[in-house]
């Protein structure tokens, strides 16, 4: 797959990664897929601490690729509802999966030309400059700019309900077209929302999000018995399962030495499911909430 350039830092919330005692930095064990996990690395590092990443998933193609149904996809979307169609991208991810069908991986294809007469809408900075590196700017990006860790869940509903106030302020009497492309594991947020409020929708599936190898993951376990790792933050079920899995009989031993969260309760659930202590849930769904509650403990 073709990959962007790498995308620009953004603000953050005031987060002191060092311990308070020593002023040493704090090692944070980063499990998040692999756009997530560096986009998280960049706010560990910025804030003093030391980042070690070790993603449990990683971005496959689909089982149907995407380039043979594209443009058929887009045509039938104009047909249904007359009027520009819009393309919704809720991560880098669907970005390269979107200009390798679009280019069949020749990058000097004309972007901007291609997606003529579509309207592109994007959920936060990184992926709207994932499309604008590619020379084709976002017509829409929801979220908030300082934050550089939307999760997936948010994410979509920030978009359903920033395409809904755009759409409502044209004052349009029938809503667009919408492609949605998405991972094969998304959840329906988007979908529902936009045609809970009269949007035409079609999903079609740009990546999966398949487990790590135990290969891959075989050094977090190397440094969890070496004992250097401080900070443990954990963003969904799925991640703990492949994390816990790679870790073995000894994950609850070696998770014990360390500072364990949770993004939110559902996580959180599935840790203590598993025999997990969980010292901290985050007060916001945002791994920078996340980190500063770890870090405070």
């Amino acid at each position: 797959m073709i990959e962007p350039a790498s995308p620009m830092a953004t603000d953050e919330p005031a987060l002191s990664l060092r311990d308070p005692v020593t002023g040493r930095p704090l090692r944070v064990l980063i499990t998040r897929p692999a756009d997530q996990a560096q986009a998280t690395a960049d706010l560990v590092e910025r804030a003093g601490g030391d980042a070690l990443v070790y993603p449990c998933l990683v971005a496959a193609p689909p089982v149907i690729p995407l380039s043979s149904i594209l443009e058929s996809t887009l045509q039938n979307l104009q047909a249904v509802r007359p009027g520009t169609p819009i393309v919704a991208v809720t991560s880098r991810y669907a970005v390269v999966a979107l200009v390798d069908a679009l280019t069949a991986g020749d990058p000097s294809r004309a972007i901007a030309q291609a997606l003529h007469g579509v309207r592109i809408a994007a959920v936060g900075p990184r992926t709207a400059e994932a499309l604008a590196s590619y020379g084709r700017p976002a017509d829409y990006v929801a979220g908030e700019p300082s934050s550089p860790d939307p999760s997936d869940e948010s994410s979509a509903a920030q978009l359903a309900a920033h395409l809904i106030q755009a759409q409502a302020a044209r004052r349009a009497d029938e809503k667009p077209a919408v492609l949605f492309l998405r991972a094969a594991e998304a959840r329906p947020t988007l979908t529902l929302a936009l045609r809970q409020a009269g949007f035409h929708v079609v999903e079609a599936e740009a990546y999966r999000m398949q487990p790590a190898s135990p290969e891959a993951l075989s050094p977090m376990r190397k440094a969890l018995v070496e004992g250097r790792v401080d900070l443990v933050p954990f963003g969904s079920p799925r991640t703990v399962t492949i994390a816990l899995s790679a870790l073995g009989p000894q994950a609850t031993t070696l998770l014990a030495k360390t500072r364990v969260g949770a993004i939110g309760q559902t996580t959180a659930h599935a840790l203590r499911e598993a025999g997990i202590r969980v010292d901290t849930i985050a007060p916001q769904a945002r791994f920078a909430a996340l980190l500063s509650a770890l870090a405070r403990l």
